[in-house]
């Protein structure tokens, strides 16, 4: 589906916008906290070329917290150890005790098993899903800031999408696991309303997945330094934007 065809198709809060010029922006009085998904003990996905993705939010998250920084954001990173619930919880603690103005969490995406294929790759039996491909933000309804929570993902995903980069449709798929609400189809923003990080968070706050990385092309372009790069750009370029008044009744319905 093509970005202006699926606007049509959009919910009423998130119908495709155009951003005001930038109105000025103090980052040094709008903190910003960077959740680096998942721990060395519990990395989330194993990508397509055997690598954890926590590595993967790890480098992409420092690349974002120094991208912020050099915008002149107080920057807070969340790096948690341990695994189960009470990482999870450690995390919202964190966040919450930076209290930050915004809170984005790194993360970069899988595929439900029933889609794995076997492959070798340097002598071991690895899997990967080059079906899927595409950057995925998710937002909580019960979060204590909902409206911001999805204005910061649509200014994200705008950046995103006029970089060149395509989003993932593949969480509302109607398969065990995934079925998430599509919020906006014009830009990969999905309903998770009982994801911890987002709401118990006091601020608002969105999760970012990068990309794909059991698709094997997909996972080359996202370790690489330029698209880690392009990445923290757009995101720090949608935290100006929010700063500046366009996250609190700055934008405009198309």
């Amino acid at each position: 589906m093509t970005r202006n065809a699926a606007t049509a198709l959009c919910l009423a809060l998130f119908c495709a916008v155009s951003v005001p010029a930038q109105a000025s922006c103090d980052a040094s009085s709008f903190p910003i906290a960077v959740d680096i998904g998942h721990t060395a003990e519990s990395p989330g996905a194993i990508s397509a070329h055997g690598r954890t993705e926590f590595e993967y939010n790890l480098a992409l998250g420092q690349q974002l917290a120094a991208s912020l920084k050099s915008a002149g954001f107080p920057v807070g990173t969340i790096i948690i150890s341990g695994e189960g619930k009470a990482q999870l919880k450690q995390r919202v603690d964190k966040a919450n005790r930076l209290d930050p103005r915004l809170l984005i969490s790194i993360h970069h995406d899988s595929a439900q098993e029933r889609f794995l294929k076997a492959w070798e790759f340097q002598g071991r039996i690895l899997r990967h899903a080059d079906q899927f491909s595409g950057f995925s933000l998710f937002v909580s309804r019960a979060n204590a800031e909902p409206e911001d929570s999805k204005k910061f993902a649509m200014l994200i995903a705008d950046q995103l999408l006029d970089g060149g980069l395509s989003f993932s449709s593949h969480h509302a798929m109607n398969v065990v696991g995934e079925r998430k609400q599509l919020l906006d189809p014009a830009r990969g923003i999905y309903e998770y309303t009982n994801l911890r990080v987002l709401k118990d968070s006091r601020m608002p706050a969105v999760l970012l997945e990068a990309g794909v990385i059991l698709n094997r092309d997909e996972e080359l372009a996202l370790a690489s330094p330029q698209r880690r790069m392009a990445i923290s750009d757009a995101i720090t370029t949608a935290a100006i934007q929010m700063c500046g008044g366009n996250g609190a009744g700055g934008l405009a319905l198309r």
